[in-house]
C-alpha cells in the first residue's frame, strides 16, 4: 500500500507495462491469461489530487498449462453421445476404475466405481449440458467430454 499527504484512491495495475485494470482495494485477479506464459506485474498508487506514485518492484508470475488430460494405455469407449440418459462404457478388461463426471467449472456432480468390461451409468437426472467424464485406473488417465440431452 502507498501513502502520501492526500489518502490513496486506488492502484493502476500494469502487466508487461501495459496498464490493465484499475483497483480500488490492494487485491487483484488477473483472469483470461494463456496457459504456460511468463506475466510481469507492477502497480502505481494515485489519491483524489492526481498524484501518481512511482510503479512498483516487478513481481512475475507463470501460468500452469491448461487443458484435458487425454492419456491412456487401453482402449475406452463411452456411447453414445450425446445422450440422453444412459452412458455406455465399454473396457478392454475387468478392473476398478473410478469415474468422476464434472460440470465444465470443475464441480463434481457424481462419482462411481466400475468394474466390468461393459457397464452403464445412468445420467438422466444430470440437467443437459456438456460434461467431462474422467475415468482413472492403475493403468489408465482419460478424459471425455460428453453431451446430456
Amino acid at each position: 500500500a502507498s501513502t502520501d499527504n492526500t489518502a490513496v484512491s486506488g492502484y493502476k495495475i500494469f502487466r508487461n507495462t501495459t496498464l490493465i485494470d484499475t483497483a480500488y482495494t490492494t487485491t487483484f485477479s488477473d483472469t483470461g491469461l494463456s496457459s504456460e506464459t511468463e506475466y510481469t506485474y507492477t502497480v502505481s498508487a494515485y489519491d483524489a489530487a492526481g498524484n501518481e506514485s512511482a510503479q512498483s518492484t516487478s513481481a512475475s508470475a507463470t501460468t500452469e498449462t491448461t487443458g484435458i488430460s487425454s492419456i491412456s494405455s487401453e482402449i475406452i469407449n463411452i456411447y453414445p453421445n450425446p445422450t440422453s440418459g444412459k452412458i455406455h462404457f465399454k473396457f478392454e478388461t475387468n478392473n476398478t476404475r473410478k469415474i468422476t463426471i464434472s460440470d465444465l467449472t470443475g464441480r463434481i456432480i457424481m462419482k462411481k466405481s466400475l468394474v466390468q468390461k461393459e457397464e452403464i451409468l445412468d445420467i438422466s437426472t444430470l440437467t443437459s449440458g456438456v460434461y467431462l467424464v474422467n475415468i482413472t485406473s492403475i493403468e489408465t488417465n482419460y478424459t471425455k467430454t460428453i453431451i446430456k440431452k
